[in-house]
């Protein structure tokens, strides 16, 4: 019988290393469910509609909608008429050699206003305001769907690491048992020792990766619960969103209804709007008043006097050292600015359009390769099992297969993982993921 010091190995203590690993998982698990969250949830779907609900960055779009809104209701009230009131009252006293005296006045007044002609700038302000509502709309959609596309990774990352889990767990059980059996055969003469120490450090190998999959289970819970306010506790597999039947088709969608396509194009034509506004400045300005005032000392309700007037005014600048043709040109150059970040973000969004495109062709044609290596993995790790008890394999053949099968599992997952987020991905480029 073989004795010796580098066949026995307890497969249960750990390293200093492990256990520094595991304090921190515990300590990041007991910070992260000390508390207990308002609410709770299981499915994506779940998850998507808690991120969207209290989302900061949501609700300041929501206000930057809202004020975009206020402002084009204000340049849509210029083309009315404004009336206002005043009144005033005084005294005033004065002294002679003769005699003092005191004097009082009152009056009361109203005034309306009306622009006439005004060279176009009322209607481009709010042609302006209308495009930069549009733009905040646009601006509030892409901020869903980058709040959805967010929460949805996180999410697929916690289905990663929960698979990468169970995983790493069976092949750390199946890598126990063969340290226990190889210390067996090697006490007995049956095994060497590079058996013993192979299967050794396959275990710890093992138990590391099964700590940092736990590790990124809990960073994944993390950044979901930072989204959505809400412990998730447990997690369902999601279907895969339906997407367009082509890429012709998603192209279409794009350029139709992409948030930020739709952002970048009614700044666009604020921006042109806003030259308009500045070159009716070198247009004249006609606008009418009328006022009516009744005036008087004492009481002007029964002794006062009445005037009223109606007044056209006109005027048109004549010299303003620049100032219009300045204005003028800073609009311009701003307009134009637009449109070249508009004509960038077609490009760069039809570039992204691709390579997502046929990123989901490959990571499709890749979960079916990646299940056809793991199928064939299990049944090659079944024979060598065997193979292995009847002597026809060594224990560092079989540790081969099962190192093979596990990475062909994991690469099962990953493709999976993947594939469900670059269509998530599809989805918000289309402005389309928020609204599911």
């Amino acid at each position: 019988m073989r004795t010796g010091p580098i066949c026995r190995v307890e497969p249960e203590r750990y390293s200093p290393a492990s256990f520094i690993l595991w304090a921190i998982t515990v300590t990041a698990l007991g910070l992260l469910f000390a508390a207990p969250l308002p609410a709770r949830a299981e499915s994506l779907e779940e998850a998507i509609g808690l991120a969207l609900k209290g989302d900061p960055t949501l609700t300041s779009a929501e206000a930057s909608l809202r004020a975009a809104e206020a402002r084009r209701q204000g340049a849509a009230a210029e083309f009315w008429p404004t009336f206002s009131l005043s009144t005033s009252t005084g005294a005033s006293y004065s002294r002679n050699n003769d005699f003092d005296s005191t004097d009082s006045s009152s009056a009361v007044g109203v005034e309306a206003s009306q622009p006439v002609y005004t060279g176009g700038q009322l209607r481009a302000d709010l042609n302006a305001a209308k495009f930069n509502r549009d733009e905040a709309e646009a601006s509030l959609s892409q901020t869903a769907n980058e709040i959805v596309l967010s929460t949805v990774e996180a999410y697929v990352d916690a289905l990663l690491a929960e698979e990468r889990i169970k995983v790493r767990e069976e092949e750390r059980n199946r890598l126990l048992a063969e340290v226990a059996r190889s210390q067996q055969l090697y006490e007995v003469g049956e095994a060497v020792g590079v058996d013993v120490a192979r299967a050794q450090a396959d275990e710890a190998a093992a138990r590391s990766a099964l700590a940092s999959a736990k590790a990124d289970l809990i960073d994944a819970i993390t950044r979901l619960a930072q989204r959505t306010g809400t412990r998730i506790e447990g997690f369902e597999t999601p279907a895969a969103p339906a997407m367009p039947d082509s890429l012709e088709e998603a192209r279409e969608r794009l350029l139709s209804a992409s948030p930020r396509l739709l952002a970048q194009r009614a700044a666009e034509k604020s921006a042109s709007e806003n030259v308009a506004s500045a070159e009716a400045a070198y247009a004249p300005d006609i606008s009418i008043s009328a006022s009516a005032q009744r005036s008087g000392s004492g009481d002007i309700f029964d002794d006062g006097t009445d005037s009223a007037s109606v007044t056209l005014r006109l005027s048109m600048p004549l010299y303003d050292s620049g100032r219009i043709d300045a204005s003028v040109a800073a609009a311009e150059a701003q307009k134009f600015g637009a449109r070249a970040d508009l004509q960038a973000t077609e490009r760069d969004l039809g570039q992204q359009l691709e390579s997502i495109w046929f990123s989901i062709e490959a990571l499709d044609s890749a979960i079916t390769a990646n299940e056809e290596r793991l199928r064939s993995a299990r049944l090659a790790s079944d024979v060598a099992r065997l193979e292995r008890e009847t002597g026809l394999k060594t224990t560092l053949d079989y540790l081969e297969v099962i190192s093979d099968e596990r990475d062909a599992a994991l690469e099962v997952a990953s493709s999976r993982r993947d594939a469900l987020l670059v269509r998530y991905q599809l989805l918000a480029l289309l402005g389309e993921a928020a609204g599911r």
